[in-house]
Formats: structure tokens, C-alpha cells, sequence
């Protein structure tokens, strides 16, 4: 059985997004260290009811140093939407970039000092 995807006007992404129940996990993915530098990659999946938004970015800090922490979304693909497709006044598919504007610090925001400890 294939999986249907939703199919969400902005103004009812925008209302999903705000719903109580989300569930938000955070992978943290350390690929080097190099001259006192860790690096490394962290992705945030929010999900609810068969929608996942994934956010994902790179990061650095000084060795030995959490309190350092400074992080970039990962230029030209920080997010996918699984589950849903997002559709404009026209019609027209929306990717997960162009939803990146409308997502909650819950969606997009790593806590560095929490998720590294």
C-alpha cells in the first residue's frame, strides 16, 4: 500500500506548524577534528502524523569548547518535507526551502548546548 501525500494550501501549512503534537528529534552527526576544530553536521526531523520537515546544518567549535558552537544551514539543501506537498495560490508545488520562512523555532533551531552534552 503506497503512502498518500497531504496535499496543504500555505495558509494550512502555516496553521499545521503551530499545532500542539509535533515530535522533534535532533541527530548530531561530529565528521572531524583538525587543528583544535570539531566539525559536523547536526539534522533536526519534526514530525506529526505521517509529515516530517527535516532541517539540516553544519556546525564547528573549539575543541573542548561546546560554548563555541557556530552553525549554517547547509546551503542548498537545509530542508525537506516528506508526507505533504505544499501548494501556492496558483497551484503550484512549494519545496521545503520556500516553506523555511513560515517554520517555528522548533522546526529550524538546534540547541547546541543541550544536544552536544
Amino acid at each position: 500500500m503506497t503512502k498518500q501525500n497531504t496535499i496543504l494550501t500555505v495558509a494550512e501549512f502555516k496553521a499545521l506548524v503551530l499545532k500542539a503534537g509535533w515530535s522533534h528529534e535532533v541527530e548530531i552527526e561530529m565528521n572531524e577534528v583538525k587543528d583544535g576544530m570539531c566539525y559536523g553536521g547536526a539534522r533536526l526531523t519534526s514530525s506529526l502524523r505521517g509529515i516530517d520537515f527535516e532541517y539540516v546544518e553544519g556546525f564547528t567549535y573549539e575543541e573542548d569548547d561546546t560554548g563555541t558552537v557556530e552553525s549554517e544551514p547547509c546551503v542548498s539543501d537545509c530542508c525537506w518535507l516528506s508526507g505533504a506537498t505544499v501548494v501556492d495560490e496558483n497551484g503550484d508545488n512549494l519545496d521545503a526551502h520556500d516553506l523555511y520562512d513560515f517554520m517555528p523555532d522548533d522546526f529550524v533551531y538546534i540547541d547546541y548546548q543541550k544536544d552536544l552534552a
